[in-house]
């Protein structure tokens, strides 16, 4: 099981969903996170994971969303992230 972040390249539906669905409450209203969401890979594979969570922040000349994918464990993690796998498990090479 492990956790990943990347960035979150909205459908053609998030616009109306961002409308229907309220963020969490945030101190800063420049911050807005939402939780509890289905993932998607952009290949179409579905991830099962404990939580995702959708990450939008303005910066007022631009705006950067990205996706926390928390306790990934179908599919594994290691056929989505290979090379993450890969990275971790070499670094303890001699």
């Amino acid at each position: 099981m492990g956790c990943a972040e990347g960035d979150f390249l909205p459908s053609d539906s998030f616009e109306e969903f961002s409308i229907r669905v309220l963020p969490q409450l945030q101190e800063d209203k420049d911050y807005r996170i939402w939780n509890g969401l289905s993932l998607i890979m952009s290949d179409g594979r579905r991830v099962q994971c404990v939580d995702t969570i959708l990450h939008l922040v303005d910066f007022g000349d631009h705006v950067e969303m990205f996706v926390d994918a928390l306790g990934v464990h179908e599919p594994p993690y290691e056929d989505l992230f290979p090379q993450h796998v890969a990275a971790y498990e070499n670094q303890f090479k001699d």
